[in-house]
């Protein structure tokens, strides 16, 4: 048999480690020679660090999402893996194999191990034998040769191959130092309490004020979307931390998905290390266009000469700039991560291929991927649906001030009007930034669209089965997967609480009340 062949063979046995499968042997598993190109590709991944791009490494530090040590977490075990552990253990301690155990009846240490330990190397199968005469059963533990199949896939990389990685194979230790924890906390508090103060005068002088309301909704509507991400990073931190009640709500929690833990094992799929960081006009924009609106905004308060020396002003200019560079890289954080479960989808896909018929490991499969999805699906509801709805309320209260401030503003020239005019433009071009960038980076209002397209391919498995029990297979996954839905579209609440910057359009005075010289946004 050739080489080939039997690489082909081992690609299709389907206890192999490799998932992945495209009608063509995959080099990897071709048999080893000290010529090959395995051979030659293994000596230059021993020869070259596995390093990740370092800027990655700095757009967290940004966003202040350094929240665990270490940053490389053990992987998760499938459920037959935990229960057959759980049952062990108990065996162990003398209390027998319990009647039934299901995942909730250990606690996480016991599913997990110790927090900060190594994790539980138990690769064992229970079993029953009968004893010959006496009707008596005996139960024992057989242990395996192979890890589990559905706990290595947890270390697939952008190919479906099984590499374990270290914090210092992809080189975040440097940047996961002892206090990264405790220094994110205070980074984000840094970041929202000065906004917080530099908003407070605003909130204060025009709450309750005809003439002012315009300008208050706008400025909240900015302060908002500057504020709302380290805020979510902060709440984020304080769950991870609090280890006792991460627990309590992983399953599809939206804070999982702002772990460093959570990020690393996304980013293993981008294959980082030879290609580099992804979209990178993409990052340019995110990072570029908040830096152009903070410039422009310094340049449109500093016309006036009298805002020079408005202490307020100075903070609410760098903090802006600031919470702004934040939002723009987690932007990007977000596209990282919808990139990662987009590659995953196919591997997922290749191992029901490759696996087809065998239901239990498939389904365990599903649900691991099921629940790291379901916590970015989670995350990205929460984030578009406040976008969408505080930018609702600004683009109507903005068309409303343009129209009802048209006359005022045509045709002068004095520095006032000059700088409303300024002020409107930058107006408008933070409302798009805010609104835009988000949809890019999920990839439309939710990311229901890729898992409508998962299912759509597991239903199209059926077209290429040669065996019988294909249409049960994929109608059974498919049920699975109907059952625990990990996504979903966007809350119709978002179509209300939009409606709602219509209606406050709408309750606004007549543009006749308005006074140009005295309504100056954000001033």
């Amino acid at each position: 048999m050739s080489t080939a062949s039997r690489g082909n063979q081992r690609l299709l046995d389907s206890e192999s480690a490799y998932p992945w499968y495209s009608g063509t042997a995959d080099h990897e598993l071709l048999e080893r020679s000290d010529s090959g190109p395995a051979a030659r590709d293994d000596r230059k991944l021993a020869a070259k660090p596995s390093r990740w791009p370092w800027f990655i490494w700095l757009l967290l530090k940004l966003i202040g999402l350094y929240n665990h040590r270490p940053a490389v977490a053990r992987r998760r075990q499938c459920l037959q893996c935990r229960l057959t552990a759980a049952e062990m253990r108990c065996v162990i301690r003398g209390e027998g194999v319990p009647e039934y155990l299901y995942p909730g009846a250990c606690p996480s240490e016991d599913e997990e191990g110790p927090e900060g330990g190594e994790p539980r190397a138990i690769n064992a199968q229970p079993t029953v034998r009968e004893e010959a005469g006496n009707g008596e059963e005996e139960t024992g533990f057989l242990v395996r040769d192979d890890p589990c199949l559905v706990c290595r896939s947890e270390w697939w990389d952008a190919y479906g191959r099984y590499r374990p990685y270290t914090e210092e194979d992809i080189g975040v230790t440097r940047w996961n130092h002892r206090g990264s924890a405790a220094l994110s906390v205070i980074w984000l508090i840094l970041v929202i309490v000065p906004n917080m103060v530099a908003f407070l005068p605003y909130l204060v002088n025009y709450w309750g004020n005809d003439d002012r309301k315009v300008d208050l909704v706008i400025y909240s509507g900015f302060m908002l979307f500057v504020v709302h991400v380290p805020v979510l990073c902060l709440a984020a931190n304080v769950t991870n931390m609090l280890r006792d009640w991460q627990r309590q709500c992983r399953s599809y929690a939206w804070t999982n998905a702002l772990g460093i833990q959570y990020i690393i094992k996304r980013l293993q799929h981008l294959d980082l290390r030879e290609r580099g960081l992804p979209y990178k006009a993409f990052l340019l924009v995110c990072l570029v266009w908040p830096l152009f609106n903070s410039l422009w905004r310094v340049v449109v308060y500093y016309v006036p000469f009298e805002y020079i020396h408005s202490p307020i002003i100075n903070i609410s200019l760098v903090s802006c700039t600031v919470g702004m560079q934040i939002w723009g890289a987690f932007c990007y954080l977000v596209v990282l991560m919808r990139l990662s479960f987009q590659r995953q989808f196919e591997m997922e896909l290749a191992f029901l291929r490759k696996h087809r018929g065998i239901l239990g490991r498939c389904r365990r499969r599903l649900t691991l991927f099921m629940e790291d999805f379901g916590s970015l699906g989670s995350l990205s509801t929460i984030w578009i649906m406040f976008s969408i709805a505080v930018a609702t309320w600004s683009i109507a209260t903005q068309v409303y001030y343009d129209y009802a401030t048209y006359d005022s503003r045509h045709n002068q020239t004095t520095q006032p009007f000059q700088t409303n005019k300024e002020l409107d433009l930058l107006i408008w071009s933070e409302i798009s930034m805010f609104l835009l960038l988000p949809l890019v980076a999920v990839g439309g209002l939710d990311l229901n669209g890729l898992w409508v397209r998962f299912r759509r391919h597991v239903g199209e498995m059926r077209l290429g089965g040669r065996e019988g029990n294909c249409d049960a297979f994929c109608d059974q996954i498919l049920a699975y997967c109907n059952e625990h839905p990990p996504v979903r579209n966007i809350e119709t609440i978002t179509l209300l609480v939009s409606a709602l910057g219509l209606c406050l359009a709408i309750e606004f005075k007549e543009r006749d009340d308005f006074d140009i010289l005295h309504t100056n946004h954000h001033t």
